[in-house]
């Protein structure tokens, strides 16, 4: 697809996005749910409005949106930059509906999944995009766009039989995309949400070539594999 004809479609979807109803939560106004606002208190600096609550003040809102949508969204130059703006919650979605529409190809969302892979940080956080379509888009994505030097060269390097380990809150989430090289990095996963000791902490193998990429960022020594082909899942 020409690349200004599927940049004019990414921008008609943010705009799709933007234009969604507010979703109210139990700390409303303070929390809300938005693909590009995580409050209801908004500053306007298009209109010299400063601070409003826009489950309010609905006119204000309106004008609002129609400056982010001028201003923000439209003066963005690239795809990447449109993900940017889209809270990191919503991310999936948006690529998932830019491949919907057959604006972008699985690839190509593999590719922009790599960029924002430390960025949107829990997977499992949008319920609209399936585990195994995210999957998908990491195994159809370019290596060497995804991964720098070091990651590439790690990834190269790995054994043929790769031992990994996953800390999670819940046994059911054990069958992750997202593993670690490292036990210790696992069971700092396993109890980074409790007070005392908790979580789970797992230990698997997986074949080399089932192993689809290598992450460094923030020392997590990730390992993203396909979750369906893990072995000797063992709780440690």
């Amino acid at each position: 697809m020409n690349g200004e004809v599927q940049l004019q479609r990414a921008k008609s979807l943010a705009i799709t996005f933007l234009h969604l109803p507010i979703t109210t939560t139990p700390y409303s106004p303070m929390a809300i749910l938005h693909p590009f606002f995580e409050s209801g208190f908004l500053y306007d600096p298009y209109n010299g409005e400063g601070l409003f609550n826009a489950l309010e003040d609905t006119e204000k809102y309106k004008v609002f949106i129609k400056s982010f949508s001028e201003k923000e969204i439209e003066t963005c130059t690239c795809i990447s930059d449109l993900l940017s703006i889209v809270r990191k919650s919503y991310r999936l979605s948006y690529l998932y509906f830019l491949q919907k529409e057959n604006t972008l190809t699985r690839r190509e969302c593999g590719n922009l999944l790599g960029e924002q892979w430390m960025l949107i940080e829990n997977l499992s956080i949008d319920t609209n995009v399936r585990k195994v379509t995210v999957l998908s888009w990491i195994k159809a994505a370019d290596k060497k766009e995804i991964m720098n030097k070091d990651e590439l060269c790690v990834f190269r390097s790995l054994p043929d039989i790769v031992t990994v380990y996953r800390g999670c809150q819940t046994a059911k989430a054990v069958k992750g995309i997202s593993w670690t090289l490292s036990e210790e990095k696992a069971r700092w996963f396993a109890r980074r949400f409790t007070i005392k000791e908790g979580g789970f902490t797992y230990r698997a193998q997986i074949c080399k070539e089932d192993v689809i990429c290598y992450f460094a960022g923030r020392g997590e020594q990730e390992i993203v594999v396909d979750y369906r082909k893990l072995k000797n899942i063992t709780l440690i």
